[in-house]
C-alpha cells in the first residue's frame, strides 16, 4: 500500500502552485506542472483552485474536464476568490456555449467586482456605458475609474477616450493627456480610486445585462431573399469597439489560410492583414456580451460559433474574394455528431479607415462602407443548407488609415 503524502502547509502550497505557473510559463512538463497545481489545490489554496479550474477547463494540459473545472472555480469562488468569481460570470453570460443566465452573471460580477478585480469593474463599466441613463453612466464611470485606479492598462486606456470625449463624466482634456502619455511610456501608475463602493448593484447590472445580449434591430436588408445579407447600425458602442481592440492587439500575427487537404496554416495573398484569434483562457465578459449579441443578431446560438477573431488591415492590406463556407474535407456534419458547416457570418465594423477598405459581394452588386459600430450579417448556406457560392465577398484594400473588424463564424450545430 502507498502511504498519503503529507498535507501542504500554507506556504508549501503556495510554492507548488507558483511553480506549476512558471513551468507552465516555460512550457516545460505540462503534466508535472498540472500536478503541482492539482496538489496546491488539494491543500486548499484557493489561488490553485482557481487556476487549475481554468486549466481543466479548458483542457491546457490534456483532455478538457469542464465538470471538474466548474468545481474547482466553485471552491474557489467561495474562497472568496474574486478571479474565480469573475471567470463563472462569464461562463454563466454563455462562453462556453450555454444559455445565458443574466441573474447569475451580475451576481458573481458584482461579487468580483466588490472584492476590486479590475477585469469587472471594466466589465460593469463598459456594458453600463452603452445606456443614456443618467444613473447608469455614474455608476459606469465609477467602475471605471476604479479599475484604472487598480492599475488595469484597457481600463486606463478607455478612461483616456472618455475623459477626452466627456462621455459618462465631465471633459478632462489636461488628464486625459498626461495618462495617454504615461501609457504610451509604459509608466502609467495605478491611480487613486475614487472614493466609496464603486459597484452597481446587482439589479443594475442584471438588468443592463439583459440589454447587451438583445439582438441589435436590421436597418438595412441588402439582398431582397436568400441569402441574408443584413446590416444593423449603433451595434456596439465606440467603448465596446475599443475594447475588442485593446484586448486583441497584443495577439496580432500576419494572417493566414488554411490549407484545405492538411488543414496546416498557411500565409497566403489572399488575405493579408492581421488577426488575432480571441482563446477561451483570454475571454472577457465584454467579450461575451459582444458575441452574444453578435450570435443572436444572427438567430443562432453562440454555442455554435467559432473563436471570435480581430482582424486589423493596414493601407495595401485587403481581403481578396473569398467564401467562408469550408471545404467538404473540413467538415464533420451534424448527423456525424460534428457541428457542420459554416452557417452564418457576423462582422462588427470596429474602426473605419480614412478611405478604403469597404466590403463587397460582386455577385450581389453589394458595396458596404465601413461604419463604425455597426454589425454585417450574411448566410454562407442556401436554403436546403447547401453551400452558397453567391456568398462570394471581399474587403477592398485600405487606403489610407486602418480598418479593424471582428468575424463570428456561426456553425450549423455546437461548436463550443
Amino acid at each position: 500500500m502507498h502511504a498519503l503524502p503529507p498535507p501542504m502547509s500554507p506556504e508549501q502550497a503556495e510554492r507548488a502552485w507558483r511553480d506549476g505557473l512558471a513551468r507552465f510559463a516555460r512550457d516545460e512538463e505540462p503534466a508535472q506542472a498540472l500536478a503541482l497545481i492539482a496538489a496546491a489545490a488539494g491543500a486548499g489554496f484557493a489561488a490553485a483552485q482557481r487556476d487549475l479550474g481554468r486549466l481543466l477547463l479548458h483542457g491546457v494540459a490534456g483532455s478538457a474536464e469542464p465538470e471538474a473545472g466548474r468545481a474547482w472555480l466553485a471552491r474557489a469562488a467561495e474562497a472568496g476568490d474574486a478571479a474565480a468569481r469573475f471567470t463563472l460570470a462569464t461562463l454563466a453570460l454563455g462562453s462556453l456555449g450555454d444559455a445565458p443566465d443574466t441573474a447569475r452573471a451580475a451576481e458573481l460580477l458584482t461579487q468580483a467586482a466588490g472584492a476590486g478585480h479590475p477585469a469587472a469593474l471594466r466589465g460593469i463599466a463598459v456594458m453600463l456605458g452603452r445606456s443614456a441613463d443618467a444613473t447608469a453612466q455614474a455608476h459606469s464611470t465609477r467602475c471605471l475609474e476604479a479599475a484604472a485606479g487598480a492599475g488595469d492598462p484597457i481600463g486606463q486606456a478607455l478612461l483616456v477616450e472618455r475623459l477626452f470625449r466627456g462621455h459618462g463624466c465631465a471633459p478632462d482634456r489636461d488628464r486625459a493627456q498626461a495618462l495617454a502619455r504615461a501609457l504610451a511610456t509604459g509608466s502609467a501608475a495605478p491611480l487613486r480610486p475614487p472614493p466609496g463602493r464603486p459597484p452597481a448593484s446587482t439589479a443594475l447590472i442584471a438588468r443592463h445585462l439583459e440589454s447587451a445580449l438583445a439582438p441589435p434591430p436590421v436597418e438595412a436588408r441588402l439582398h431582397p431573399s436568400q441569402p441574408r445579407v443584413h446590416v444593423a447600425r449603433g451595434a456596439l458602442s465606440p467603448e465596446e469597439a475599443h475594447l475588442l481592440m485593446l484586448l486583441g492587439a497584443p495577439h496580432l500575427h500576419r494572417s493566414a489560410t488554411v490549407d484545405p487537404g492538411t488543414g496546416a496554416r498557411l500565409e497566403a495573398p489572399l488575405r493579408t492583414s492581421h488577426d488575432a484569434s480571441f482563446d477561451p483562457l483570454i475571454e472577457d465578459i465584454g467579450l461575451v456580451a459582444v458575441q452574444q449579441r453578435m450570435a443572436a443578431f444572427a438567430g443562432l446560438p453562440l454555442g455554435n460559433a467559432e473563436p471570435l477573431i480581430l482582424l486589423r488591415y493596414r493601407p495595401g492590406e485587403e481581403y481578396r474574394p473569398h467564401r467562408d463556407y469550408l471545404p467538404p474535407s473540413r467538415v464533420v456534419p451534424l448527423q456525424a455528431g460534428g457541428a457542420g458547416q459554416r452557417a452564418a457570418t457576423v462582422i462588427a465594423y470596429l474602426r473605419a479607415p480614412a478611405a478604403g477598405g469597404a466590403t463587397v459581394f460582386p455577385d450581389l452588386d453589394i458595396r458596404l462602407p465601413v461604419a463604425p459600430g455597426a454589425m454585417l450579417l450574411f448566410d454562407n448556406l442556401d436554403a436546403a443548407g447547401d453551400p452558397d457560392p453567391r456568398t462570394l465577398h471581399a474587403g477592398e484594400p485600405v487606403l489610407r488609415g486602418e480598418k479593424w473588424v471582428a468575424t463570428l463564424w456561426i456553425r450549423q450545430g455546437r461548436q463550443r
